[in-house]
């Protein structure tokens, strides 16, 4: 009947004592000329910005105009922008389990803790390291002496260390990367 982001405690908990409302895992499928209609009649300046964008995959232009074009879009969820606005949503249920793995913290769910509290996905050999997120590639060894709590991931162009307990604050890391004009390692 209509999909709601983030509610309020209240209306959150109204809905879980109802009894018949789904839970939004964030999973979504539609035909790119669908979503991109939804934007077109939602949010306007978005798709004028992409259409714009469109001209210029697979050529070396690419990295300059999306360098220009994202920061200056309009910061919304998908879920704000079209899900909650449309009126063509339908939702299906998922009959398989899921995690939202929306933060480096999701990881010890899926993976379990090895017998220092430490979540490693990858090559680590780690000494008195304790209650850290480790991840990187079977080729790339990350090795820690002394620490804890902390997050540490290696990928090819970046490699991210950050206290475990402000996983927050890599939001405003992000947002120092794109100030510093280095979105290509985002």
């Amino acid at each position: 009947q209509a999909f709601r982001e983030k509610p309020d405690v209240a209306a959150a908990m109204n809905y879980l004592a109802a009894g018949n409302y789904f839970w939004n895992c964030g999973i979504f499928v539609w035909k790119a000329r669908t979503i991109l209609a939804a934007l077109a009649e939602f949010q306007p300046e978005i798709h004028v910005r992409l259409q714009h964008l469109s001209r210029f995959i697979d050529t070396p232009q690419w990295s300059a105009h999306l360098a220009a074009e994202f920061p200056a879009m309009t910061s919304i969820s998908i879920d704000y922008a079209v899900l909650e606005r449309s009126t063509a949503v339908c939702m299906l249920p998922a009959p398989f389990s899921w995690d939202d793995v929306g933060s480096w913290q999701a990881l010890s769910r899926l993976i379990p803790d090895d017998a220092a509290g430490n979540t490693v996905d990858g090559l680590h050999v780690g000494v008195e390291t304790e209650h850290c997120t480790v991840r990187s590639s079977s080729e790339h060894l990350i090795a820690t002496i002394g620490v804890h709590d902390l997050i540490i991931v290696h990928t090819p162009d970046v490699t991210l260390v950050a206290d475990r307990r402000d996983e927050t604050a890599i939001k405003t890391l992000l947002a120092e990367v794109q100030r510093r004009g280095l979105q290509a390692y985002l």
